[in-house]
C-alpha cells in the first residue's frame, strides 16, 4: 500500500516529468528500489529522502515525510484549506516573500504581523502564503483562530496552548497559562514549525503563544496594528490594503463571468468601487449577481449607491462595506427567513445543526430546513453535511446585530431556553443510550416545540456517541454558559446528563470548564441537590487529573449537601467518589468510604451503584488483606454488572483485579486480568478506557518479556488515543515499534 512518502515522491517526480530511471540517475539509487519505496513496499532512509528532496526541489517536504515514517515524530498540519478561487494579491504576496527573504538573509526567525480591516482578506492571504512556504518548516504547521474580533469570546491562550501541545505530542501538560507557555517553548525549541495565529485581539492575547525558537516561523493576523509585537519579536508588519482595480475585476470575473463583465465594463468598475475593493464585499456582490443571471450589474450598483460602502469606522466595529453587503442579502429575505437568519446568532458554535435550529425557532423540521436552504442559496450559510451547516464570524456578528435590533429581551431568553432545552434533552437521550443502567433524575418531557434527537434501535449507542463526539462536544461549554447567562436550569442539568460521555472520553478542559459554569449557576439560583450533582462530577474530574485536594473539597461539599437533604442515593455517590480519591492515594480510608457507599446504594435499591461500590470495596479490602471479603465483592459485583449489561463496569472490575494482582507481586496474573478488561471495554465501545487499559497492559507485557504482544498493544492504544485527541498517542505510537523489539542478548 502506497505510504505518504511514496505518494509524495510519485507526485513530485511526475510533476517534474521524470521517469524512475531518470530520477535514479539524479539520486544514485536504483530505479527498482525507488519503485518499491514509491509503492510503499520499502521504507525510505534519511539519506534517500534528502537526495530526492534536493533533486525534486521539494523544500524539505520529502525529508519531513520520511522523518514521520521513520520515527513517528508528530508533524501537525493545521493550516485550513486555501480559499477557492484565490486571485490577485501579487503585491502583498511579494511583501510577505520579502519578509521571509530578509529573515533568512539575517539568520533570524520569520516573524510577520498582517493587519487590515475586516473583510480585507487577511486570513485568505496568510493561509495561501503559509501553504506556499510550509515546506521550509519540515516539522509542520500550527494554526489557531484567536477570535480577537468576534461575537464569541476571544480564544483563551491556555486552551490554545493545550491544543498546540497535544498536537505536538506533549503529555500531562500543566494547568496555568504560564507553565503551559514554558512547556510550549521547550517543546518547539528543537523543531522547525510554522505557527499562524489568526484574528488576534492584541499583544496580551498572543504573548504566551510566541514560540521563542529561532527555527520557528510566526505569522499573526489582526484588525489592530500590533506595534508591540514588532518591539517584542522584531516582527515585520504588512498592512493589507483593499484590492487593486485589476484584482477586483479578476475576482468579479471569476464569479460573474467574462460575458457580463464585458457587456457592462463601466458598471463593473463602479461595482468594485462601491465595494471599496474589499474581497468579502466583492464576493458577496458577485454571488448576488451570479444567483440572478438576468440582473444588470448597473442595478446592483444603484442599490449600493443608496448607502455607500466604506472602510472601518474604527478598529472595533465591522466595516460598513461588509455590513452593507450583508444588508443587500438580508433585506431581500422574507420575514420567516430573516427571522431564521437572526437566530443563527444563538448557535453556540460555528457548526450548526438543523435540528437545533428547529428547536431555537420553534418551527417544524421541514419548515426549518426550507428556511435554511434559502439562506444557503443566498450564501448566508454553508451546508457542510446532512443537516449540518457552518457560518463564519462576520455573518454571525451581523446576525447578532440584527437580532439585537429586532428581538425583544424576552424573545431572546425564550430562544435560549428552547436551544438549551433541546441540547439538554438530546444529551440526556444520548447518554442514556451509552449507559442505560445509570440512574439520573428524570427530566420529564421537553417544552412544546422542542424536538430533541432520539437514539433508538440496535445502533443507538453508536449514533449517540457520534453526536456526543461532534456537536455535543463542540457546544457543551457554550450551552452551559448560555444557560447560566439567562439563569436557566439547563446550566447544571446538562452537566449531569453528559456524565457518561465525559467518563468515556475524558475531554478534561471541556469537562472542567462546563462544570465550573454549571456549579456557579447552581450556587447562584439552583438548589442544594443541583449543586451536589455537579460537585460530585467536578470532583471526579479533578481526581482523575490528579488534583486530589480539589477533588476532595468538591466531593465533601456534595456529601454535606446530600446529608442535609436526606438524599440517600446522593450520599452513596459522594461516598463512592471519596473512596476513589482515597484509593488513588493508597489511603486505607477508601475501604470505609466504599462500605458507607454500599450501605446507601442498597438502601436506595440502585443496582448499578451497588456493583460499583462492591467492586471498588473489594479492591480496597484486598489491599488490607481481607481476602475472603475481596473475593466475595468481586464475584457479586461481576454478577450485577453482567445482569445490567454494563461492559464498562466489567472492564473496571478486571482492571481493579489486575491492580490488586500487581500489589500482590503477580504480574503474569495482572496481565491476564488486563487482557480481559481490554476485551470488555472494546466490546462496549469504551474507547478511552480501552486505550488506557491497553497502555498499562503493554507495559506489563514488556515486564514479562512478551515484547511482540506489547508492541501490538501499544500500537492499538496509540491509535485509539490519536483518534480521541489524547496527547499520549504521540509517545505511544513510536514506542510501539521501538520498545516492542526484543533486547539484544535475549
Amino acid at each position: 500500500m502506497e505510504g505518504a512518502f511514496g505518494a509524495a515522491l510519485k507526485k513530485r517526480r511526475e510533476a517534474r516529468g521524470l521517469t524512475l530511471r531518470e530520477l535514479s540517475a539524479l539520486v544514485s539509487y536504483s530505479a527498482g528500489w525507488l519503485s518499491r519505496i514509491q509503492a510503499g513496499k520499502a521504507m525510505p532512509t534519511a539519506a534517500l529522502a534528502r537526495a530526492c528532496d534536493e533533486a525534486l526541489e521539494t523544500s524539505g517536504e520529502l525529508v519531513a515525510l520520511a522523518r514521520t515514517e521513520l520515527d513517528g515524530v508528530p508533524r501537525p498540519e493545521q493550516l485550513p484549506m486555501t480559499t477557492t478561487g484565490f486571485t490577485g494579491r501579487e503585491a502583498a504576496l511579494a511583501a510577505l516573500d520579502g519578509t521571509l527573504r530578509r529573515a533568512r538573509a539575517a539568520g533570524a526567525p520569520l516573524a510577520v504581523a498582517v493587519d487590515g480591516s475586516p473583510g480585507v482578506g487577511k486570513t485568505a492571504l496568510v493561509v495561501h502564503w503559509a501553504r506556499s512556504i510550509a515546506g521550509r518548516f519540515p516539522d509542520g504547521t500550527l494554526f489557531a483562530d484567536l477570535r480577537g474580533h468576534s461575537d464569541r469570546e476571544p480564544a483563551d491562550p491556555r486552551l490554545v496552548l493545550g491544543a498546540f501541545l497535544a498536537a505536538l505530542g506533549a503529555e500531562g501538560f500543566p494547568e496555568s497559562v504560564e507553565d503551559r507557555a514554558g512547556l510550549f517553548r521547550t517543546v518547539v525549541a528543537q523543531r522547525s514549525l510554522l505557527i499562524v495565529l489568526d484574528n488576534a485581539r492584541d499583544l496580551r492575547q498572543i504573548e504566551s503563544l510566541l514560540p521563542g525558537a529561532a527555527s520557528c516561523g510566526l505569522i499573526v493576523t489582526s484588525r489592530r496594528r500590533l506595534t508591540g509585537l514588532s518591539v517584542v519579536t522584531g516582527a515585520e508588519r504588512v498592512s493589507l490594503e483593499p484590492m487593486t482595480p485589476a484584482e477586483s475585476a479578476g475576482l468579479l470575473r471569476a464569479v460573474v463571468g467574462e460575458r457580463r463583465m464585458a457587456a457592462e465594463p463601466d458598471s463593473a468598475r463602479a461595482l468594485a468601487e462601491r465595494c471599496a475593493h474589499l474581497p468579502l464585499a466583492l464576493r458577496l456582490a458577485a454571488e448576488q449577481l451570479a444567483t440572478h443571471p438576468h440582473r444588470p450589474l448597473a442595478q446592483t450598483v444603484e442599490e449600493l449607491a443608496e448607502a455607500p460602502l466604506s472602510a472601518l469606522a474604527d478598529h472595533d466595529r465591522s466595516p460598513l462595506a461588509v455590513r452593507r453587503a450583508f444588508d443587500l442579502s438580508y433585506d431581500g429575505l422574507g420575514p420567516e427567513t430573516a427571522g431564521m437568519f437572526r437566530l443563527l446568532a444563538m448557535a453556540p458554535g460555528a457548526r450548526i445543526s438543523g435540528a437545533m435550529m428547529a428547536a431555537v425557532s420553534g418551527y417544524s423540521r421541514a419548515r426549518t430546513r426550507r428556511l435554511l436552504d434559502e439562506l444557503v442559496a443566498l450564501h448566508l450559510l454553508q451546508e457542510t453535511g446532512p443537516d449540518l451547516y457552518w457560518t463564519h464570524d462576520l455573518l454571525r456578528e451581523y446576525a447578532a446585530e440584527q437580532a439585537e435590533a429586532h428581538q425583544l429581551p424576552g424573545e431572546v431568553r425564550a430562544a435560549a431556553d428552547r436551544l438549551t432545552s433541546w441540547y439538554l434533552h438530546t444529551a440526556d437521550a444520548a447518554n442514556a443510550a451509552l449507559a442505560p443502567y445509570r440512574w439520573v433524575p428524570s427530566l420529564g418531557s421537553p417544552p412544546a416545540g422542542v424536538e430533541p434527537l432520539v437514539f433508538a434501535g440496535p445502533g443507538a449507542a453508536a449514533a449517540a456517541a457520534r453526536w456526543l463526539d461532534g456537536l455535543g462536544r463542540q457546544d457543551l461549554v457554550a450551552v452551559v454558559e448560555l444557560a447560566e447567562a439567562h439563569r436557566l436550569p439547563a446550566a447544571w442539568q446538562v452537566c449531569v446528563r453528559m456524565w457518561n460521555w465525559l467518563l468515556l472520553r475524558k475531554p478534561w478542559d471541556i469537562w472542567i470548564a462546563s462544570h465550573l459554569a454549571g456549579l456557579r449557576a447552581a450556587t447562584a439560583y439552583g438548589n442544594r441537590d443541583d449543586k451536589a450533582w455537579v460537585s460530585v462530577n467536578l470532583g471526579d474530574a479533578y481526581r482523575q487529573r490528579g488534583d486530589f485536594a480539589l477533588a476532595r473539597r468538591h466531593t465533601t461539599n456534595a456529601l454535606e449537601l446530600r446529608q442535609r437533604a436526606g438524599d440517600t442515593l446522593g450520599e452513596a455517590w459522594a461516598y463512592a467518589s471519596l473512596g476513589l480519591t482515597a484509593a488513588d492515594q493508597d489511603d486505607p480510608d477508601a475501604y470505609h468510604h466504599f462500605a458507607d457507599a454500599l450501605i446507601r446504594f442498597r438502601e436506595a435499591k440502585d443496582a448499578h451503584g451497588e456493583a460499583v461500590a462492591l467492586c471498588n470495596g473489594a479492591a480496597a479490602a484486598g489491599r488490607l488483606g481481607r481476602n475472603a471479603e475481596c473475593d466475595d465483592g468481586f464475584r457479586e459485583s461481576l454478577a450485577i454488572f453482567r445482569a445490567l449489561g454494563d461492559l464498562y463496569g466489567e472492564g473496571m472490575l478486571w482492571d481493579r483485579r489486575a491492580a490488586l494482582a500487581l500489589h500482590r507481586g503477580d504480574p503474569e496474573q495482572a496481565a491476564g486480568y488486563l487482557q480481559v478488561a481490554v476485551t470488555r471495554h472494546r466490546d462496549g465501545g469504551n474507547l478511552w478506557p480501552e486505550a488506557d487499559t491497553l497502555h498499562r497492559y503493554a507495559d506489563l507485557l514488556t515486564r514479562t518479556d512478551r515484547h511482540e504482544e506489547a508492541a501490538a498493544a501499544r500500537q492499538r492504544a496509540g491509535d485509539l488515543f490519536r483518534d480521541l485527541g489524547d496527547p499520549r498517542a504521540h509517545t505511544l505510537l513510536p514506542e510501539a515499534g521501538r520498545r516492542g523489539a526484543v533486547p539484544e542478548g535475549r
